[in-house]
């Protein structure tokens, strides 16, 4: 019964985190405003709605900049998350997690907490968090450039409306540090493993934290129901709509080869390949890139997917690879990337087995840079010598004399 409450919890909480459904602005409100009051605090006269991250994020940012500065100052906007967030925190570690500091309540913590992070923490908000830090002053031009002209006037529809002046503060204030630092009022699927991680131990733990604290928590839990992410002030709360799209691969990685990964109602997204954000070319026009972008390219993760996108034989071309070795079993090929402590090492082979038409089709794998096989267990072989059938035997997990036993056999 124990196992199946904390699995029961873990799964509702990323189901949770991956929603896609409309949000209940009545219901939110209502949720928001009981949560300020168990924390002590006077509710919130006034919410802000937005229909994306981005959106919520450049309204703060012109706000703090310009001179509505309605939610008041840097230190409220600390008090409200100290009373609101940390105190529930402290809260449950002084008078409830005392009981189960040890044995299952502990393990349940653990179990659940690790779960959620990985699997709507990680997936998402590091994602959201790396894009929004890119809006500002003359990054909103390029950001302007990147997601397209009819999502940028979307995503700016909202603070245009709600804030006096806005097209000003956008002329002459450079809103990005602002809006890094305001990152961190952000409040949502950043706090789903704790509140997940303490609802599991509640319900293995037979004794129940004081009332207050049990009210407090329940107040944080019913927001978090009803919001993916907003930004808590003193008399006003800035809410962001849920997306209306999330898509992962089938390791729960944010991808879509199609489109953006996650898409909010304004258009503005999220684009990533196999758990790796880029930029919306990427995905979308893969055609356009050259191999001047891929070398210029300074994130690792980012240049790898830029040439799996623009494709193996393509990047061979384009690149000028000269063949390393070459042999009766492929090719070999080698390129030194700035900024890549590894080598990119690929070998071209000829699929033995004819097409319909009765052509050879050509396929192009990466292997190690040091031709290591990769055996079971993950683990990797001793290192061989850089030739073409070496290559292609370690893609099978093995060398290149076992490969060519191996064939003879069969």
């Amino acid at each position: 019964m124990a196992g199946h409450s904390a699995e029961g919890v873990r799964e509702r909480w990323i189901a949770l985190g991956l929603s896609t459904r409309p949000v209940d602005r009545v219901q939110a409100e209502k949720a928001l405003r009981r949560a300020y009051f168990c924390a002590g605090l006077t509710p919130p006269r006034t919410f802000m709605w937005f229909p994306s991250p981005a959106s919520a994020l450049i309204a703060l940012g012109a706000m703090q900049a310009g001179e509505q500065k309605i939610f008041v100052t840097d230190g409220v906007r600390h008090q409200i998350h100290s009373q609101v967030f940390l105190d529930t925190i402290g809260a449950f570690e002084d008078r409830f997690q005392k009981k189960v500091g040890g044995g299952v309540g502990r393990d349940v913590l653990v179990r659940v907490r690790d779960q959620v992070v990985t699997r709507v923490r990680s997936l998402i908000l590091r994602e959201l968090a790396d894009q929004t830090s890119d809006f500002g002053g003359s990054a909103m031009k390029t950001f302007e450039i990147e997601v397209g002209s009819d999502i940028y006037r979307a995503i700016t529809a909202a603070p245009r409306k709600l804030i006096p002046n806005f097209e000003v503060v956008e002329t002459f204030f450079d809103l990005i540090d602002i809006i890094k630092s305001l990152q961190t009022c952000a409040w949502g699927w950043s706090e789903d493993y704790w509140l997940a991680a303490y609802e599991a131990s509640m319900r293995e733990c037979p004794t129940q934290p004081p009332m207050d604290v049990l009210n407090r928590f329940v107040s944080l839990v019913q927001v978090r129901e009803q919001l993916s992410i907003f930004f808590p002030f003193g008399d006003v709360v800035l809410c962001s709509e849920n997306p209306l799209v999330v898509k992962r691969d089938e390791r729960d990685r944010l991808h879509s080869a199609e489109g953006p990964a996650i898409v909010y109602p304004d258009g503005w997204g999220v684009w990533a390949w196999h758990g790796v954000r880029v930029l919306k070319d990427v995905i979308e026009h893969p055609e356009r890139l050259h191999i001047a972008d891929i070398e210029t390219e300074e994130n690792a993760e980012v240049r790898r997917v830029m040439i799996e996108r623009m494709g193996w034989e393509r990047f061979i071309r384009e690149a000028a690879l000269r063949p390393l070795h070459s042999d009766d079993w492929g090719t070999l090929y080698r390129k030194e990337l700035v900024g890549d402590p590894e080598p990119l090492m690929l070998v071209k082979v000829t699929n033995s087995t004819p097409e319909p038409d009765g052509s050879y089709k050509d396929y192009i794998l990466r292997v190690h840079h040091e031709l290591r096989p990769l055996m079971d267990g993950n683990i990797l072989g001793e290192p061989q010598k850089l030739t073409a059938l070496n290559a292609i035997a370690s893609t099978f997990g093995l060398k290149g004399d076992e490969y060519k036993k191996v064939l003879v056999q069969t």
